[in-house]
């Protein structure tokens, strides 16, 4: 093959010279051409991209776990400052913790994971504080409905004995003689506080005595009334065989919530039931 040095024609190797400008061809060797790597005719190794999807596959599952603790580390915190509802962080923040420590054990995206472990721990603290401080206070609102409606209805009690007590007149009204009286003698002496270190006691001794030739035995009840005329407090008390002629003293609110305990120290003491057995 040779070629024109002027215009680069080629031609055979018969041809002198260049028939389009004259010029005088010269022999060019020719140039082996070698195909490249991604010929259609070459075979790639798909090795690498096999191993490459492998890998990204892994690294996947590996941030995922610890995108999960990061979730769950924030909405259980998110959860963990409403009464009630913050109930459901609970148990979104042991889940958070347990799989923050799997993730911390495999090291997979230990950022994510120490992050979403430490925001699980801190609001299932917040959650325990505040739910408990709900049930609290749920407790004591029912308690004080309790004592309100109690409060009512010894008020209206009073109200219809004192009505009734008024429609009679001083010639017509005569105390009653109550059935045990007959047969035991009560006498309620004062109602005692010893201040200790850690807990008040307190004691109203009452003194029984049997009027009858016989063996008895009862049950008593005294409330504590206040100045109001509204009941604080009652207790129950037994005798046990008390002989003819006996003395027994006994013991009544041994113990009485602090929350009334200056309303005891000036109340009055009634007994309201006695069930003698003889």
């Amino acid at each position: 093959m040779k070629q024109c040095k002027v215009c680069h024609t080629f031609e055979e190797d018969g041809a002198r010279f260049c028939p389009k400008c004259g010029a005088m061809l010269e022999q060019v060797e020719p140039k082996t051409v070698i195909p490249p790597m991604d010929t259609p005719w070459s075979e790639p190794s798909q090795e690498p991209s096999v191993e490459k999807e492998t890998a990204e596959g892994t690294e996947q599952k590996k941030s995922g776990l610890a995108t999960a603790v990061l979730v769950l580390g924030i909405v259980g915190i998110s959860l963990s400052f409403i009464p009630f509802i913050g109930l459901a962080s609970l148990v979104l923040g042991v889940l958070g913790i347990v799989f923050g420590i799997i993730a911390l054990r495999r090291n997979l995206s230990l950022p994510k994971s120490i992050v979403g472990l430490s925001l699980a721990s801190v609001g299932l603290a917040i959650a325990l504080l505040i739910q408990t401080i709900c049930l609290v206070a749920v407790g004591a609102a029912l308690r004080e409905i309790e004592v309100e409606e109690e409060t009512r209805f010894d008020q209206s009690s009073f109200a219809e004995t004192k009505k009734t007590n008024e429609g009679y007149s001083d010639t017509t009204f005569q105390p009653q003689t109550k059935p045990w009286e007959s047969k035991l003698s009560i006498e309620i002496g004062e109602f005692e506080v010893v201040d200790n270190q850690y807990l008040d006691e307190t004691k109203l001794t009452v003194t029984v005595r049997n009027k009858t030739d016989e063996r008895i035995s009862a049950h008593i009840k005294i409330e504590a009334i206040d100045k109001n005329g509204y009941r604080l407090e009652y207790d129950w008390n037994y005798i046990n065989d008390l002989g003819a002629g006996n003395r027994e003293r006994v013991d009544f609110f041994t113990f009485v919530d602090e929350d009334i305990l200056d309303d005891m120290k000036n109340a009055t003491f009634e007994i309201v039931e006695v069930n003698i057995y003889s």
